[in-house]
């Protein structure tokens, strides 16, 4: 089961930390390095991830 669901961990991760920046500019917590950099450090993660499952199924 975990198979199955684990090709969408990298969008999961991607779609997680932009919707927690985009929360957290809503919310003014602008002031607060931790939350930004936990974002974008979820994005980065989620697009390495995305990346590399798609070139992992990918025949070429």
């Amino acid at each position: 089961m975990m198979k199955k669901y684990s090709k969408y961990l990298g969008m999961a991760l991607l779609s997680f930390g932009v919707t927690i920046m985009a929360a957290g500019f809503m919310l003014g917590w602008t002031a607060h390095n931790w939350v930004t950099i936990s974002c974008l450090l979820l994005i980065v993660v989620g697009v390495v991830v995305h990346v590399a499952m798609m070139k992992r199924e990918s025949r070429y």
